[in-house]
C-alpha cells in the first residue's frame, strides 16, 4: 500500500494541473470554504499543494478518516460544516462524485456538480443529474459564472 501511495503522489507532482480558472474563482471567494474528501488526507493536502490550492483552504481539508462513515453518509459534510461554525442548510456542496451528491444531500446541503475535472468520464453528467443533482457544469468559467450571479460567494 506505500509503495502505490508513493507512485501516485509521485504521479501528482508529475502530472497533476490545477483546473482552468479554478485560482480565479476561489480568489473571488469570501465566505468559508473548505475540502471535505473521501481521499486519504495526505493525497489532498500533497494535491492541493501541487496545483498551488491550498493557500485558499487551509486550514480547512478534512477527510473521511476523520469521521465514522466516509461519504455517501453525510458525516463528512456535517463535520465540515461543524468545523466552519455553518448550518448544514447554509452549506452549498460542489461535487463531481455520486458519493458526493448523496452525502451533501443527506446532510441537507445544496449540492452543484462539477464534471469538468481530466477523471470524469464521458457521459458523467448524466450520472450525476441521474443521482439527483439538478445543476451540473462541464467547466470551471461556467460553474463561476453561476456562483457569482447568485451570490452564493459573498
Amino acid at each position: 500500500m506505500a509503495a502505490t501511495r508513493a507512485k501516485i503522489m509521485n504521479a501528482f507532482t508529475d502530472e497533476l494541473r490545477a483546473i482552468e480558472g479554478i485560482s480565479e474563482l476561489l480568489e473571488s471567494v469570501t465566505v468559508p470554504i473548505c475540502v471535505a474528501s473521501n481521499s486519504h488526507p495526505d493525497r489532498v493536502r500533497h494535491s492541493l499543494e501541487v496545483t498551488r490550492l491550498l493557500r485558499f483552504f487551509e486550514p480547512h481539508v478534512f477527510s473521511a478518516t476523520m469521521v465514522e462513515r466516509t461519504k455517501p453518509a453525510p458525516d463528512l459534510f456535517i463535520f465540515a460544516a461543524e468545523r466552519l461554525n455553518t448550518a448544514p442548510a447554509d452549506c452549498v456542496v460542489i461535487e463531481d462524485s455520486i458519493h458526493g451528491i448523496r452525502a451533501a444531500q443527506a446532510a441537507g446541503m445544496e449540492v452543484i456538480a462539477f464534471c469538468g475535472g481530466s477523471h470524469c468520464p464521458t457521459g458523467h453528467d448524466e450520472r450525476l443529474r441521474q443521482a439527483g443533482c439538478k445543476l451540473v457544469f462541464p467547466r470551471m468559467d461556467a460553474l463561476g459564472a453561476f456562483l457569482q450571479s447568485t451570490e452564493l460567494l459573498r
